[in-house]
């Protein structure tokens, strides 16, 4: 059984896989350079992640929608990475109260 996690540290790990998206196809090394983590946590990050990648199209449209002048090709690798997953938790993320 591994270390359980805050919701907090899984947020962190989902927004550096997030950021990851745009460079690698695949997040499997980070995983495995995560410490030994609880397995329900490591399955939720990877799932989560996976969702919020798939939405990645409909997510930047929406930024799209609203940001004046900055289309999502000119914004910040880091910056995208987290507007995407706060409009994922607000508009989608059930979890989230």
């Amino acid at each position: 059984m591994g270390i359980i996690m805050t919701r907090s540290t899984i947020r962190e790990h989902i927004f550096k896989l997030l950021f990851r998206v745009e460079f690698h196809d695949t997040n499997e090394l980070y995983m495995e350079t995560l410490p030994s983590i609880d397995d329900a946590d490591r399955e939720y990050i990877s799932d989560k992640t996976g969702t919020i990648a798939a939405l990645i199209p409909e997510l930047d449209e929406k930024i799209d929608s609203v940001s004046e002048g900055w289309p999502v090709s000119r914004l910040g690798k880091a910056e995208l990475a987290i507007m995407r997953l706060a409009i994922y938790e607000i508009c989608y993320d059930d979890d989230i109260p």
